[in-house]
């Protein structure tokens, strides 16, 4: 053999050992995390009526009833209430039991907000205790408030309050 065959075999058999020292090759390995946090949130509105309006009446000589819809809408999964305040012009500030609607003077039409039709379970902020509780979806979920103005003597006039709406979550 001549010394330039010699050469091409060893460059061959280095070329040849070469390719297989990479097939062989030694790795290392990591990891990376992927993440994200979905934050609980909740947003409400009032919908369908907006307001309760309890209408025009001649007289209070018997009940009269109304209905309202709370819309909330929260993150899936995340348990909420809702809570009703007790109004701007409560016979006794902050006390659910004595809301009242105003005509801006000295008059006033009591009146209470319930959770359901028949008139049992009040309205109010206490959690646990007399407010809507539900587990958020995602999508709206709406909560029926029904009103009811007692049979009482009232003066002529157009009578309003402001509730607070409370969502906890």
């Amino acid at each position: 053999m001549n010394i330039f065959s010699r050469t091409s075999i060893m460059a061959g058999l280095a070329l040849a050992l070469g390719y297989s020292g990479i097939a062989g090759a030694d790795t290392v390995t990591s990891s990376f995390q992927v993440r994200m946090t979905v934050q609980k949130a909740c947003d409400v509105t009032t919908t369908a009526p907006t307001d309760l309006d309890f209408g025009a009446h001649a007289s209070l000589a018997t009940a009269i009833t109304g209905l309202s819809t709370i819309t909330v809408t929260c993150t899936p999964g995340s348990p909420y209430t809702v809570g009703l305040g007790a109004g701007l012009h409560a016979a006794t500030p902050g006390d659910v039991a004595t809301r009242r609607m105003s005509d801006g003077a000295s008059h006033f039409v009591p009146y209470q907000l319930y959770q359901d039709v028949g008139h049992t379970t009040p309205w109010g902020e206490t959690i646990g205790t007399d407010t809507f509780a539900a587990t958020g979806t995602g999508s709206a979920q709406a909560a029926s408030v029904y009103g009811l103005v007692p049979s009482a003597n009232a003066n002529a006039g157009a009578y309003t309050d402001t509730i607070a709406v409370t969502v906890t979550y």
